[in-house]
């Protein structure tokens, strides 16, 4: 989808220090959209803003990873946000921003539209679908009403949302091409196992010489393949089977039930527990290994590193206190060691500990991220040294991609021209010896 930036002309003031006064500022800022426009100017100090749009329509900036898919929960925030700024009463926003979504997410918006038109709270409807719609982004919402402050809380979901579609998009794109090769390489080794070694072994048995070694563990596997296919077909399509039905109805009970949760993850998990799988040490040792990747696994600890402070700071922006922000930090990451920090610094600071000692006693962070985090004791100088931290992270993740592209794509040709190498050594080596023979 491609980004259109507008031109908009604002009119602010900047927050002075003690004994000053306001300083009024103006100027031109380019962004999407008119809401955007005030997070940016809001994130730089300026407040009482006055944004008007130029119909001028300015050429796209020139930022890496611009293009961004909004996913379906954004996208009814923003237009949510857009009838609420409007002055839709809230019950006549939601309602509204539930038109032309997909059957499933539009049922979403209006069982929360309904409870809130029935007296219940925001909050309250909201927490029914956290597993649904973020943990993130309906802590923010429920603060936002608590606060009086829905819009910005909205503004703020938003833009957290769109930052963590970015990191997930570059770490997607980043297994395109190792999906690639190894769809490539089941391709070639299929066609040779099921067709091509059932055709030339009869060959090979009358010449009556010694096979090379890869020789024979294709003929075996390929022998094997085709003793088996069925009991391996029919497994598959039983699993799948299963699978999908069990899916299916999970989620249909998490879209009907009126519990406070969601039906699906613990449906996923007591599956797991009568599996006798321990799930925790499944979550951690997936987590390790994806840190250990070459090339990769850097790139995924830096993104997940670049999540953790920028929803750190989003939430501080909203009015979250630190233990709050960590506890909602950390039932939104999708890695479990960075789960378990937030839980350990939050329960810290639960117990009255110091923030700095428990920020360094985390081995898990890059020595310069714990640095400056333990040089900022109170809530103003992290809000001050957050942004910074994320400019950081972002620089490291380029620079490594850019190391990924230069080495790793290199390497993955090799490994294919390796594998099509030995392919053919094992089926035209006993061909020339059999040119020897005759």
């Amino acid at each position: 989808m491609k980004v259109v930036w507008h031109l908009f002309r604002y009119r602010g003031a900047m927050t002075a220090s003690a004994g000053q006064s306001e300083k009024l500022l103006e100027g031109e800022i380019r962004a999407p959209s008119i809401d955007v426009a005030h997070l940016l100017l809001r994130r730089q100090g300026l407040s009482n803003l006055e944004i008007t749009q130029l119909h001028i329509t300015a050429p796209p900036q020139k930022i890496r990873h611009a293009s961004q898919s909004v996913d379906g929960v954004t996208l009814t925030l923003q237009k949510f946000l857009a009838l609420h700024d409007a002055g839709l009463p809230l019950v006549s926003a939601l309602h509204a921003s539930a038109q032309g979504l997909s059957a499933r997410a539009g049922r979403i918006w209006v069982s929360i539209a309904d409870a809130v038109q029935n007296g219940h709270s925001l909050a309250t409807a909201l927490l029914r679908w956290r597993k649904v719609l973020g943990q993130e982004t309906v802590h923010l919402l429920c603060w936002g009403e608590a606060a009086g402050q829905l819009t910005q809380c909205v503004q703020h979901a938003i833009a957290l949302r769109l930052r963590q579609k970015i990191l997930q998009q570059r770490w997607q794109k980043l297994w395109i091409y190792p999906k690639m090769l190894a769809l490539v390489m089941t391709l070639m080794l299929g066609v040779v196992l099921l067709w091509l070694m059932p055709s030339l072994a009869p060959l090979f048995d009358t010449m009556g010489a010694q096979l090379p070694w890869l020789t024979r563990v294709l003929i075996q596997l390929s022998n094997a393949m085709r003793d088996l296919a069925v009991e391996w077909i029919s497994l598959g399509i039983v699993s799948f089977w299963i699978v999908w039905i069990v899916w299916r109805v999970a989620l249909h009970r998490s879209f009907n039930s009126d519990a406070d949760h969601n039906v699906l993850a613990q449906t996923r998990l007591h599956f797991g527990l009568n599996l006798g799988l321990n799930l925790e040490f499944i979550l951690r040792l997936k987590s390790q290994v994806l840190m250990r990747l070459p090339f990769m696994g850097q790139i995924y600890f830096l993104s997940q590193c670049a999540r953790w402070v920028y929803g750190l700071e989003i939430l501080l922006r909203a009015g979250l206190t630190m233990r709050e922000a960590l506890w909602v930090v950390a039932q939104s990451m999708s890695d479990a060691q960075f789960q378990n920090m937030s839980q350990n610094i939050g329960q810290g600071l639960e117990k009255g500990q110091n923030w700095a000692p428990m920020v360094a006693q985390q081995l898990l962070l890059p020595p310069w991220l714990s640095a400056l985090l333990t040089s900022s004791q109170d809530h103003d100088a992290l809000l001050n040294v957050l942004p910074k931290m994320s400019a950081v992270l972002e620089q490291e993740i380029e620079h490594h991609k850019d190391l990924y592209v230069r080495y790793a794509e290199p390497i993955f040709l090799a490994v294919l021209g390796i594998f099509v190498l030995g392919l053919l050594s094992a089926i035209y080596l006993p061909l020339f010896s059999l040119g020897r023979i005759v």
